[in-house]
């Protein structure tokens, strides 16, 4: 199912967030629907958003929206919630 009037996430968007966080220390996980298309080794549908869970210890850590900010051009806005 196409989402309507949203931009759609790549999987390269998901490795570049996953990668970045990752390479500063950041414990990320994986959940919502690119959790379930992990586990199951392949994208299964396209996705608008990525639904991620980090370690309370990094929660507050307010590095994270700049580090996650991608430079590429149609890249979603990383909303920290």
């Amino acid at each position: 199912m196409r989402v309507p009037n949203l931009t759609l996430m790549a999987p390269a968007d998901v490795l570049e967030l996953l990668d970045v966080l990752e390479n500063h220390g950041i414990a990320v996980w994986l959940s919502g629907g690119w959790g379930v298309d992990a586990l199951r080794g392949r994208q299964t549908r396209e996705h608008a958003d990525l639904d991620i869970t980090i370690s309370a210890t990094d929660r507050h850590n307010r590095q994270i929206p700049k580090m996650a900010a991608c430079t590429r051009p149609n890249c979603r806005t990383l909303q920290v919630t």
